[in-house]
């Protein structure tokens, strides 16, 4: 007899949980936090919707860029006339679940300097920076795991190439990062999380924490933070044709070049800057967009150096004698314009 109604108490209790659970499911579902399935979904409702295929041209002109060359003391400036970044990316699905996404990515990016008086050039750094296309070319890989309920995981692997590629051993132009983070599903308006990113970038493995706030608010204002690495204030405008943001963010990177000084001796130019602009992108048609961005570039460091080790330098003096030339500019005006694809309405309307 109590064997019986022990049993009946556990199928009971069990039929009690499952129940719990799907009305959790359910209420969570309603709220826009998870799916029909019960996946957790990580993107927040109103916010600009992913870029497909991107392509921006960036300029900065009329600079003065002074480089002291560490082993005479002596000190070098030439007058930019401009200076041009152009970028291109693609970002294509590979698997599209709700309960798992990966997206593969192609990036291009090229940085060319014109100076405003070339033919008078006495150094061989300002004279290669006039000839060189200091290239990335890379490959990413970007999956999203979500779990039953308001939780995912999330992380992205890349592979770069940096430098002007006239070497045929390209080893030292590789560079690799990885990033993982796990996050909080709180609302269809807000998400939050945190993780780790590992990288090379300056010639050491390094690993930094990463911190991450993304919400839309009722007032047509949303917030998205990556930091270290960026933070935007975003003005979005109801009709859905128009996104405004502020954006504040750290770029740096490291590249392998080849002078005709140093035919035997690889070379590092280290990129450091903190870049503020203001964005404004406009639907022109369906999936097709185009934007313009304004802002500043503030200078941290553009060192050409013996090795790329950035760190073991920084935190042993006695390897400063390694940075051939430390250059500097002072703060630069940047204008950028671009064009770029988002998933067509019907896409995204089916996926609703």
């Amino acid at each position: 007899m109590l064997s019986r109604h022990i049993t009946i108490w556990l199928l009971l209790s069990v039929a009690t949980q499952h129940t719990t659970a799907q009305v959790n499911l359910d209420s969570l579902a309603i709220q826009g936090i998870c799916c029909a399935t019960g996946y957790a979904i990580p993107n927040i409702q109103g916010m600009p919707l992913p870029k497909g295929v991107e392509i921006n041209r960036e300029r900065s002109w009329n600079f003065d860029l002074e480089s002291n060359f560490t082993a005479s003391d002596s000190l070098t400036t030439d007058r930019v006339q401009r200076f041009t970044r152009s970028k291109a990316k693609i970002n294509f699905p590979i698997i599209n679940q709700d309960e798992f996404k990966l997206i593969g990515g192609l990036r291009y990016y090229q940085d060319e300097f014109n100076f405003e008086t070339p033919d008078s050039l006495n150094n061989f750094f300002h004279d290669g920076l006039q000839d060189k296309h200091i290239k990335t070319l890379g490959l990413s890989v970007f999956a999203v795991k979500t779990r039953i309920g308001n939780q995912y995981w999330a992380s992205r692997a890349s592979y770069r190439l940096n430098g002007d590629f006239t070497s045929s051993d390209l080893s030292s132009h590789q560079k690799y990062a990885f990033s993982l983070v796990y996050g909080w599903k709180l609302t269809r308006f807000k998400t939050w999380g945190f993780g780790v990113s590992y990288s090379n970038t300056f010639g050491i493995s390094s690993v930094y924490p990463i911190w991450f706030w993304k919400q839309k608010y009722k007032n047509n204002f949303a917030l998205d933070l990556f930091l270290p690495v960026y933070s935007r204030v975003y003005y979005l405008p109801k009709n859905g044709n128009n996104v405004f943001y502020l954006e504040a963010r750290v770029e740096g990177d490291n590249y392998n070049l080849n002078f005709d000084q140093y035919q035997n001796q690889p070379l590092y130019l280290e990129k450091a800057n903190i870049v503020s602009r203001l964005t404004y992108e406009r639907r022109i048609y369906d999936f097709v967009w185009c934007s313009l961005s304004a802002g500043y570039q503030y200078n941290v460091s553009y060192n050409l150096s013996t090795s790329d080790l950035f760190f073991d330098r920084s935190l042993n003096p006695n390897n400063r004698n390694k940075v051939l030339i430390d250059s500097r500019m002072k703060p630069l005006p940047l204008v950028r314009v671009g064009l770029f694809l988002v998933p067509p309405r019907k896409w995204v309307e089916e996926k609703m």
